[in-house]
């Protein structure tokens, strides 16, 4: 590389006499001794490599820097502007990393500037105002934040070593709140779903870590201080919302790298569970995307995770309704499935609050397999500890028998066809395909909703709306005319599209009883076979 400088002579004549020392050859070494020596003392300065500044810059883009990171202080300021100003720029650093949820580097930021203010309260005395320690204050709040984070972290793993505590919360706020309404299935998800778990609830993993979550966040939440807007045992439904989506995607990576090591055998922990980014980034819309502009393919990837989030959100943790008879109205897995209840008090906030059902608590201590081989490896990574490529160590079920059992009796039990399905093809001494699984369902669900419906649909009446008689051609329709006409138009509906819907439906279930170790699932070329283990 070539530069060309034009140099005053004050500057040349200093280069001469510098020369005469004969400590130099030429010029050109004195100037690169130079700017060596200035990057040394920037650097040394801030006691932070060039790539961490430029990383700092990156997460700070929305405010930019006010002040130079390479002025040399020491010479603008003295020492105590030296001090000065260290202390309020790795504050302002720490606390940008700490926002970026980057804790070692905030923590590490942090610890600088606390100590240029424990310097310069040693050597300027004057400086001990309001400001300074108000700033110290911060740097230790933050610093306690983040250690109370680090401990928190993964807690809900470890639930089960509260069992007593879990199981003996009582009903503390009971009297103030009033319990939300969970509508059945049909009412929240149309006609289609009547007896069913819905199809997007596909796996009851997540519903197990949502609720170790919040029982988590019960035990912390002890001392109300801890969690904001908590009413032990209950929380706010907005923080149990940020909990869960901050502990899943940490989760989600945890089971990547399982995933990578081949720790797992014939099952997929994270299906149910939201994408993340870098998950996005390797799917081939998004690949192609990146080869004409990685920042674009990022972009699309953040907002898709955010969907992905969002959706898992909605589904699984659960979403308020419209009101029914003057009652709020909740629905999603783990309130349809009688795990969780939510409540608000109309004489304070009228925030959304939510706890454990007694069967919640009961689900959330057992012992989950997958969990414990998580914490298994948590501690081998922390150890540095391999145990190479051992496909007779890789995990084979996610739940226990005793968890498979408590869902077969307290959750599908709930839904009567799915409990119908489950048993049937449990009584299956043959493996099954995917067209014989799918056949035995049809059955089952057109016998079900016969006899819940009626053959002509005489069992159920239908609330329309003047706007939805409209749509249909029903204004001048008598109420009699009306019933007598959607329930046709109803009939036609669920014998045109139960059996193109069938397959996927069975399969979800089956796939269900798979997760639950009820099932074995067997693959030859493009077909799929599921044959019920004896227990």
């Amino acid at each position: 590389m070539h530069f060309e400088l034009n140099l005053d002579e004050k500057v040349i004549s200093k280069i001469k006499k510098i020369l005469e020392s004969g400590e130099y050859e030429n010029e050109k070494e004195v100037i690169i001794r130079a700017i060596d020596n200035l990057h040394e003392r920037t650097i040394s300065e801030f006691e932070v490599s060039p790539d961490s500044v430029v990383e700092f810059i990156h997460h700070k883009m929305s405010k930019p820097l006010e002040r130079n990171l390479t002025v040399d202080a020491s010479e603008k300021y003295g020492e105590e502007g030296r001090l000065t100003k260290r202390a309020e720029k790795y504050f302002e650093m720490g606390e940008t990393y700490f926002d970026a949820g980057k804790h070692e580097q905030s923590l590490e930021f942090l610890e600088i500037a606390s100590q240029a203010i424990s310097d310069l309260f040693e050597r300027y005395p004057h400086v001990k105002n309001t400001h300074w320690t108000s700033l110290l204050e911060k740097i230790r709040v933050l610093q306690s934040d983040m250690q109370v984070e680090e401990e928190d972290s993964f807690f809900w793993m470890r639930i089960k070593d509260w069992k007593n505590d879990i199981k003996s919360i009582g009903a503390l706020h009971d009297e103030e709140l009033i319990e939300c309404f969970v509508p059945d299935t049909v009412s929240i998800y149309g006609k289609k779903q009547v007896g069913l778990i819905w199809g997007f609830h596909n796996r009851f993993f997540p519903v197990k870590f949502i609720i170790s979550v919040l029982a988590s966040l019960i035990l912390r939440g002890k001392d109300e201080e801890k969690i904001i807007g908590t009413k032990h045992p209950w929380i706010n439904l907005e923080t149990f919302s940020d909990e869960v989506a901050l502990e899943a995607v940490n989760l989600i990576t945890i089971l990547n790298d399982m995933k990578e090591q081949n720790k797992f055998h014939g099952i997929e922990p994270t299906v149910g569970f939201l994408a993340t980014r870098d998950k996005f980034l390797l799917t081939p819309r998004l690949k192609k995307t990146a080869r004409r502009s990685k920042k674009l393919a990022g972009e699309k990837a953040v907002i898709l995770e955010e969907t992905s989030r969002n959706r898992f959100l909605t589904q699984y943790v659960g979403r308020e309704l419209s009101p029914r008879k003057g009652t709020r109205t909740i629905a999603g897995a783990c309130f349809e499935m009688g795990l969780v209840k939510c409540g608000y008090d109309p004489n304070s906030d009228n925030k959304l609050y939510v706890t454990l059902t007694d069967l919640g608590k009961e689900f959330a201590v057992m012992d989950n397999l997958l969990v414990g081989a998580i914490q298994d490896h948590l501690i081998n990574v922390e150890l540095s500890l391999t145990t190479g490529d051992r496909s007779d160590l890789s995990i084979k079920n996610i739940f226990s028998k005793e968890e498979s059992d408590f869902i077969l009796k307290n959750i599908i039990s709930k839904y009567e066809l799915e409990e119908k399905v489950v048993n049937k093809f449990l009584e299956s001494k043959e493996r099954l395909s995917v067209d014989e699984i799918t056949k035995i369902f049809l059955e089952i669900q057109k016998k079900y909703i016969k006899e819940f419906y009626g053959a002509d649909m005489e069992k159920h009446n239908f609330v329309i709306s003047n706007k939805f008689a409209d749509k249909l051609g029903m204004m001048d329709m008598s109420d009699t005319e009306r019933q007598k006409e959607i329930k046709e138009i109803m009939k036609d509906m669920l014998e045109t599209d139960l059996p193109k819907e069938a397959t996927g439906r069975a399969t979800t279930i089956i796939k269900r009883m798979h997760e639950l170790g009820l099932v074995q699932r067997e693959q030859e070329g493009l077909k799929v076979f599921y044959t019920v283990i004896s227990s």
